[in-house]
């Protein structure tokens, strides 16, 4: 009896193995299936990946970041004194009380220098007190800033 005792053994250690390398397969099935559900989006290597194989070029299909200009200090400085209380403090707008200013027609230095300026527009300093604190440098750093900042946008509308 005492070779069936060994056999029996042999078995069990075979059966043990046998079990654990299933529980580690189906663990790792798991784990693949998961992480591959997990993500709705696709990773920037298959995207490429997918272009390759379709014929378009990588940059073609890659989705296009625009980044906004930084914000110089002496802007920053004239825009929290004059700007931020309607616009917001970063200038993304108020409801109901200023536009965002990302989404503002495009113009040139000139042209945004004139509109803050404008006697009859809506940032006159008669109807806007905050605006009449602002130097000529304010008003030309200001108008730099945004033109830079809606250089990409479409043109404003010609009276």
């Amino acid at each position: 009896m005492p070779g069936e005792a060994a056999g029996r053994s042999q078995l069990t250690k075979r059966m043990r193995t046998r079990f654990f390398s299933f529980l580690l397969l189906t663990f790792l099935l798991v784990f693949h299936l998961a992480c591959s559900n997990s993500s709705s989006t696709t990773s920037p290597e298959t995207s490429a990946n997918n272009a390759a194989t379709s014929g378009a070029s990588p940059a073609a299909t890659a989705p296009t970041v625009e980044l906004e200009p930084v914000m110089p200090e002496k802007v920053q400085v004239a825009f929290e004194r004059s700007c931020k209380s309607c616009h917001g403090p970063d200038g993304h707008g108020i409801t109901s009380i200023a536009p965002d200013l990302r989404r503002a027609p495009r113009r040139n230095l000139s042209e945004w220098v004139t509109f803050m300026k404008d006697p009859q527009g809506a940032h006159s300093n008669t109807k806007i007190p905050a605006m009449a604190s602002l130097t000529g440098e304010d008003f030309e750093a200001i108008g730099g800033y945004l033109a830079d900042l809606t250089q990409n946008n479409p043109p404003a509308a010609k009276k």
